[in-house]
């Protein structure tokens, strides 16, 4: 069975992290004098930000070594505060 190869692009572009992957925001690279500063400003918030749950499956089909578990890709992150108000309700 013949060995299992990293796209190179999407390696360069995503990160794995303990809650998915990171992905960096778009916009922010170029012509940046005619977007109003709004929208700049909007855009530099946090910097990156995490792979939406439904994109992820196309990310480890792309980066087979990132050594992401299928049921951890099936189960979207929850934060704790989250988990714990479900669990009081």
């Amino acid at each position: 069975m013949p060995k299992l190869k990293t796209n190179r692009a999407a390696a360069k572009r995503f990160r794995k992290t303990a809650k998915g992957f990171k992905r960096y925001s778009s916009g922010r690279r170029h012509n940046l004098g005619h977007k109003p500063r709004k929208q700049k400003r909007h855009l530099r918030s946090g910097g990156s930000s995490l792979v939406h749950e439904s994109d992820v499956g196309r990310i480890v089909q792309l980066m087979p070594n990132a050594k992401i578990s299928p049921r951890k890709r099936a189960t979207p992150y929850v934060a704790p505060a989250e988990k714990a108000a479900a669990e009081g309700k």
